[in-house]
């Protein structure tokens, strides 16, 4: 997997151009207020990866909460069954509470990550707060993850995406 680095603030941007172009990435984490937001782009994602009959083979959600790396590792490393990718969701998994082992070996995984797949961190419930104590997994997450922060919109990009959608349905 070639290395990535993390631009502040980029990340949504990059995403949207990645869905639009078609070109993602394979790792990502999705954090921030906006539900609805990152919401439609997991499901954006989700449409050009995954074939419609196939999803309980190839598309995977997992809750952080017990999660330990060794059950994630086995689950990205699946090979897809009549698909060209899978994809993994993981919801709420506080990858910087994960004791030494775990970040290592979830530091190993991101190292090595299958190019098949695609996994998203999804931080819903809980806050993504980088820990800068852990250099190591810093690094990692520099270099092979692209994060996307969904902020709350602006009143201007709202009023652009209701004219959008009231257009779709042919109204103003």
């Amino acid at each position: 997997m070639a290395t990535k680095k993390a631009t502040k603030g980029a990340g949504f941007s990059e995403l949207r151009n990645a869905v639009k172009n078609g070109e993602l990435e394979n790792v990502y984490i999705f954090y921030g207020e906006e539900s609805y937001l990152r919401q439609r782009y997991l499901e954006e994602i989700k449409e050009p990866l995954i074939p419609v009959g196939f999803e309980e083979f190839n598309f995977h959600r997992l809750s952080g909460k017990g999660l330990n790396v060794q059950t994630l590792s086995e689950t990205v490393e699946a090979m897809p069954m009549m698909a060209q990718c899978t994809m993994v969701i993981v919801t709420d998994m506080d990858i910087f509470k994960l004791d030494e082992s775990q970040r290592t070996a979830l530091i190993d995984l991101l190292s090595d990550f299958p190019e098949y797949c695609t996994l998203i961190f999804v931080y819903d419930q809980i806050e993504y707060k980088r820990d800068g104590k852990m250099k190591k997994l810093i690094a990692a997450l520099d270099n092979y993850v692209t994060e996307v922060e969904f902020a709350q919109q602006e009143r201007e990009q709202l009023l652009r995406w209701l004219k959008r959608r009231f257009a779709a349905v042919g109204h103003d």
